[in-house]
């Protein structure tokens, strides 16, 4: 009974190990895949980051572009309203300016 009782746990023994054996396979696997993992997040955050400081700083650069494009506005709406009002001013026709000189009028005294 004894040597029965022996080869009886030592069965068990051996069966434990086979599920232990194939236990740390699948849990090594698993780490390995996490290491994966956590190196493909660290890269795709990485490349976020770049990604968001080259947009910000395109961001930036229209901003300002977009600072001159209304100085630049505000400047030709304060020239046109400086502008003579056209209708105000006299024609050529009628009673308006006079005739400019002709190129022979104007060398000879």
């Amino acid at each position: 009974t004894d040597a029965a009782g022996g080869h009886r746990l030592a069965g068990e023994v051996d069966n434990a190990l086979v599920m232990l054996e194939a236990y740390n396979k699948r849990l090594q696997e698993e780490m390995e895949s996490r290491r994966h993992l956590a190196r493909m997040l660290h890269d795709y955050i990485t490349h976020q980051k770049d990604r968001l400081h080259h947009t910000e700083k395109s961001l930036e650069e229209h901003r300002k572009k977009l600072s001159m494009v209304k100085k630049v506005r505000s400047e030709l709406k304060a020239h046109l309203s400086n502008l003579p009002d056209i209708s105000k001013l006299p024609t050529l026709r009628g009673n308006g300016l006079a005739p400019l000189p002709s190129a022979g009028d104007l060398f000879t005294s």
